[in-house]
């Protein structure tokens, strides 16, 4: 999970990082010219056309030999006339022709420069994934979250925040998935420490034993009723949390795991 602030020197401002389910087409064509520009003919490599077929391969284009106006820019315009969705599919497909040849760190400067510089939601992170960028601080709970789940006491928990958190990252990101794993998770460790059924269950043991505050138990209530009326198993409306909401469920099911699991 990502936490880092790309500002290029330090002197001269990016946007937010706001763009979400989108790739601007000025994105595409700088991103690609980025990666071009990291191509090698010597023998290290990739190549212009290395970086050309996997490109055409992989938005289902028949390569041509000798496209005019060259490589680079047909690519460019192949990668500007696909879903938004593509853009994203390619810098994962370029992930192994760079890092085969040891210059991942390379091709991750050069994407994250891009996607930092047109405000884009993700990040190319070390082992070559797509992840959202989340203030550092948010990124450290997360993290620590996991580690706490790594014990085998939670290992249902665990699974479940792996792919709340894979849903999280998607891209698209899958809203819906990544709520209602992240939520799962959290019953499930209240339901390990503290007994019960249900996560209402787990609160009414809390709060029996006066175990945590009144006004903590309210505000995993309503967590609760969110993900009855939202997200959760047979819920009769049509998901319509936007995108800081999901953040908002996302952040504080983390926040309530580890409070559970340290109280």
């Amino acid at each position: 999970m990502s936490g880092r602030d790309f500002s290029m020197s330090g002197e001269i401002p990016v946007p937010q990082r706001r763009i979400d389910n989108e790739a601007p087409h000025q994105m595409r064509t700088e991103l690609l010219n980025a990666v071009f520009a990291l191509a090698d003919e010597t023998g290290m490599g990739p190549s212009e056309r290395t970086l050309y077929d996997a490109v055409t391969g992989s938005l289902g284009v028949i390569a041509a030999v000798n496209p005019y106006g060259g490589l680079r820019r047909r690519a460019s315009e192949h990668l500007n006339q696909a879903d938004w969705p593509r853009s994203f599919d390619i810098v994962l497909r370029l992930v192994p022709e760079f890092a085969r040849r040891g210059r991942l760190a390379e091709y991750r400067q050069a994407v994250n420069a891009i996607l930092a510089a047109h405000g884009i939601v993700w990040d190319l992170d070390e082992n070559g994934a797509l992840i959202r960028v989340l203030p550092q601080i948010a990124a450290q709970q997360v993290m620590s979250c996991i580690q706490e789940l790594s014990n085998g006491e939670f290992h249902a928990a665990h699974e479940l925040i792996r792919a709340g958190q894979d849903a999280f990252n998607s891209v698209p990101r899958r809203d819906r998935d990544a709520c209602a794993n992240v939520y799962d998770a959290m019953e499930s460790v209240g339901r390990t420490r503290f007994g019960g059924a249900t996560f209402g269950n787990v609160l009414d043991n809390l709060r029996a034993a006066g175990t945590i505050n009144e006004f903590t138990v309210r505000t995993l209530r309503a967590l609760e009723v969110m993900r009855h009326n939202h997200f959760g198993h047979g819920a009769e409306v049509r998901f319509s949390l936007s995108s800081a909401e999901v953040d908002f469920v996302y952040l504080t099911c983390i926040a309530g795991i580890l409070l559970l699991v340290r109280l």
